[in-house]
């Protein structure tokens, strides 16, 4: 039985004659990472949604990774994008797009990765705009937000990470 090739896209690229460039976001690509702790409160509300970083549509999110105190009853966050309503408020654009469901009622004392959890493997490339479901690069800003389905009974506090390329000047 003969043994099947299958390249990559990189090395398709690599191997064409001429050679093409490959995206610098998703091949040799610089990683930057945006990190920020919220506050949850044991007066907070089911339904709450906690504003974490600003993520710029053209954006590849690489990873998230979460790292939290046990919070009472809280197991029920989603991790998700928000955008700007133009009135001080934010609007959902896919309030679970990057996990959902992650339980904090259980102290997390390593960092632990999130974002893959929901996607396809076959997405992990996709920008910013793409997870969201717009139909084209908005070249604008999103909140990246914990929304608290159930947000639990006691005050902790909950921290990620957020590994991302970039395109551009953005």
């Amino acid at each position: 039985m003969a043994t099947a090739a299958r390249n990559t896209t990189p090395i398709s690229n690599f191997e064409a004659s001429p050679q093409v460039m490959n995206d610098p976001q998703y091949f040799d690509a610089k990683v930057h990472n945006s990190k920020a702790t919220v506050e949850i409160a044991a007066a907070d509300n089911d339904a709450d949604i906690f504003a974490i970083v600003p993520v710029h549509s053209s954006w590849a999110l690489k990873d998230i990774l979460i790292i939290n105190d046990a919070i009472t009853v809280g197991t029920d966050y989603n991790i998700g994008l928000y955008t700007q309503d133009g009135n001080g408020g934010i609007t959902n654009a896919d309030e679970n797009c990057y996990a959902d469901a992650v339980a904090m009622s259980t102290a997390r004392t390593a960092w632990t990765s999130v974002k893959h959890g929901i996607l396809d493997q076959a997405l992990v490339n996709q920008q910013v705009w793409q997870d969201a479901g717009a139909a084209a690069d908005p070249n604008d800003w999103y909140y990246l937000c914990l929304t608290a389905v159930t947000v639990g009974t006691a005050a902790g506090t909950i921290s990620l990470s957020v590994d991302h390329t970039r395109v551009g000047g953005a």
